[in-house]
């Protein structure tokens, strides 16, 4: 029986010995950690082609474990926005569905939620993003698509002390601002485009523990189906959201 449990161990040390080799040949990418990661790979369509799932893609987008050492917390948020899957949230009824799934296959994201002053800097990085307009066509990496994207993972609270006390001022200027460029646009952003705006500022509404037990309620049952509610309960979000968002 010892014997037995001898020769389990050493069969489980091979096999972990050979995923870290494994890790280590495919960290053999090279990289710039003084810039953010472009996924180069990625643009390429015959590159695409060889994986037969969505499980199999998520899987080989990552970012090499030598970059997540070096790259600073500003180029790993940049990374990050970088993420060539970023639209997989659009394939879920609830986009908060999709962007959990990002969220938890992307090292990128697994590292960021380490780094001191995330929240602080991504914040930062959402107040610089430009609303685009049908006049001003935005770099790729600002679409539209990319802005619905920060704001659902700004959301999702995967960044701890988001909604610090000192973060949430912060954020809540940040977010008005974004939910009042929008409304000027209308040709632009869809109310589904409102919508992941006002996910954070219902959040930001829920930490700053200032509404009723019903109102709570409802704002908790808006988050949880990542807006994808009837008419009445919208507008009635929208109601109770205007003072953060105006």
């Amino acid at each position: 029986m010892k014997k037995s449990w001898v020769l389990l161990a050493i069969i489980a040390i091979c096999v972990l010995g050979c995923d870290s080799a494994k890790e280590e040949e495919e960290d053999n990418r090279p990289f710039d950690a003084s810039e953010p990661y472009p996924f180069l790979e990625f643009s390429d369509p015959e590159f695409r082609k060889a994986f037969n799932s969505q499980e199999e893609m998520l899987a080989a987008c990552q970012l090499p474990t030598g970059y997540l050492k070096q790259a600073s917390t500003e180029n790993l948020i940049a990374s990050c926005m970088n993420y060539p899957l970023f639209a997989i949230y659009f394939a879920y009824d609830n986009p908060l569905d999709g962007i959990n799934v990002i969220i938890n296959n992307f090292n990128g994201f697994k590292e960021l939620r380490k780094r001191e002053s995330a929240a602080e800097m991504i914040i930062d990085y959402y107040a610089t993003m430009e609303v685009e307009t049908t006049d001003s066509p935005l770099p790729v990496n600002n679409s539209i698509f990319h802005l619905g994207f920060l704001e659902l993972v700004l959301a999702s609270e995967i960044i701890p002390d988001m909604f610090s006390n000192q973060n949430i001022i912060k954020l809540e200027k940040a977010v008005s601002l974004k939910f009042q460029d929008k409304l000027k646009h209308p040709d632009v952003y869809s109310e589904s485009s409102l919508k992941w705006s006002l996910l954070i500022g219902a959040e930001i509404c829920l930490h700053k523990n200032q509404t009723s037990f019903k109102d709570k309620g409802l704002l908790q049952f808006f988050i949880k189906n990542g807006g994808n509610v009837d008419s009445k309960v919208y507008a009635y979000v929208l109601l109770l959201l205007q003072v953060i968002l105006s």
